[in-house]
């Protein structure tokens, strides 16, 4: 089967100088002819000036420059023996199991999450995080069989970076 994702802008919102600083569309994907994702995404584009503002703003940005650069062979050990698509640490459990948690596993060398230079982690390795903690407790749970569990909708704003060099 073939997968074809049809993406169509519904709104474009430029600057006095003409570049784009917004973009939203719909989406949907089809695998063959059954349709089995849909969505809206919407995009800021900054200037490179408001980028590092944002950069300057952004929590534990004074202190990640004192830390060490991670490069994703020290948490080698947190996938054993999980794929490498895994992005979580083992998920934790509170003693009643009310809640659950895990560290997201910021692996530079991904060639998905850092196909170019990044100096942050990057928002599709923030939901991809999420999806498979939500999907594993889920499963875990019992709540669903893995294989019919899915996300079907996000609703998020990321309202800071997330530095490489903290705790995720």
């Amino acid at each position: 089967d073939s997968v074809v994702t049809d993406i169509k802008i519904s709104e474009t919102v430029r600057r006095r100088n003409n570049s784009v600083t917004r973009v939203v569309a719909q989406y949907v994907m089809s695998v063959g002819n059954e349709h089995v994702f849909g969505g809206t995404g919407a995009w800021s584009i900054q200037s490179a000036a408001l980028f590092k503002r944002l950069r300057r703003t952004s929590a534990g940005a004074a202190d990640s420059a004192d830390l060490p650069q991670t490069h994703g062979d020290e948490h080698a050990d947190l996938r054993h023996p999980y794929p490498p698509n895994v992005v979580i640490s083992a998920p934790e459990y509170t003693h009643d199991r009310s809640a659950v948690s895990a560290s997201l596993i910021v692996d530079r060398t991904h060639p998905h999450f850092f196909d170019h230079p990044c100096g942050h982690v990057p928002g599709m390795l923030l939901l991809e995080g999420c999806a498979q903690l939500s999907l594993g407790a889920v499963a875990q749970a019992g709540l669903a069989p893995s294989r019919r569990a899915a996300i079907i909708a996000y609703d998020i704003d990321f309202t800071q970076f997330g530095e490489c060099s903290l705790p995720t």
